[in-house]
């Protein structure tokens, strides 16, 4: 299997060697500077921090291995030229809406039923303000498929995730998470747009008199339509008023 053929110590200790400039060994240490820098705090989270990333990242490849037949981790992968220069701080995944341990399969097909909604093609006829909410939703949603459909920028981009989930750990401090575009304001915006004309609904309530002079609560139920415009769908939900 091809998951045997990557080496992740030597790999991660390869790594570790970069990031810490090999200063535990180095000639230019004495002896005793050499052993101050190993017990220095700074020093030990440095390793803590690298053995949570390889801890990661391993965990990660043997998931994945078991829920996607054509994902075949390699160490090339991490020096691999990125399809899309992403950003660590956005969640890609949460823009397809998809697990993070998604096969590549799934990718696609959230891809492909996102773009059947917001392509700028399904846009004619739809006022500007929507055809650029729409674009806006579109470019997200294509820059995410760059980064998750293509195996050694997802892995670069869930290996830069690991780090700062370690250094959450090492530290305490949370690495910060953002999006490109604020999608949520987006969608409300379209949600606005589409929505029709409101209207008043007279429903029957039976009470006892006295509820009706003391006061009482009484919940009606009432289904609705609401559409889902990451999936495209309409889905029906009950509410209690």
């Amino acid at each position: 299997m091809a998951l045997a053929s990557f080496d992740g110590d030597f790999s991660f200790s390869q790594e570790s060697i970069a990031r810490l400039g090999d200063r535990a060994g180095s000639s230019k240490l004495t002896e005793e500077q050499q052993k101050q820098l190993k017990q220095s705090k700074a020093f030990q989270a440095q390793l803590r921090l690298e053995e949570l990333l390889k801890e990661y990242t391993e965990e990660r490849d043997k998931k994945r291995v078991t829920l996607d037949q054509s994902f075949t981790p390699d160490d090339a992968d991490f020096a691999a030229a990125k399809a899309y220069d992403y950003d660590r701080s956005v969640n890609y995944y949460e823009i397809l809406g998809i697990d993070e341990y998604a096969p590549l399969d799934e990718v696609n097909r959230a891809y492909k039923r996102l773009s059947l909604v917001y392509h700028p093609d399904k846009t004619k006829g739809m006022t500007a303000q929507q055809q650029e909410d729409y674009a806006t939703i579109f470019i997200s949603v294509k820059n995410a498929h760059l980064v998750l459909g293509d195996q050694p920028t997802r892995r670069q981009y869930d290996k830069d995730r690991d780090q700062d989930k370690a250094k959450e750990v090492v530290s305490g401090v949370k690495a910060p998470s953002s999006q490109h575009v604020d999608l949520t304001e987006v969608l409300k915006r379209i949600s606005e747009m589409q929505r029709p004309p409101g209207k008043v609904v007279e429903v029957p309530v039976e009470i006892e008199l006295e509820q009706f002079f003391y006061g009482t609560y009484k919940a009606i139920p009432r289904e609705r339509r609401v559409k889902d415009f990451y999936a495209g769908m309409i889905n029906q939900e009950v509410l209690a008023y």
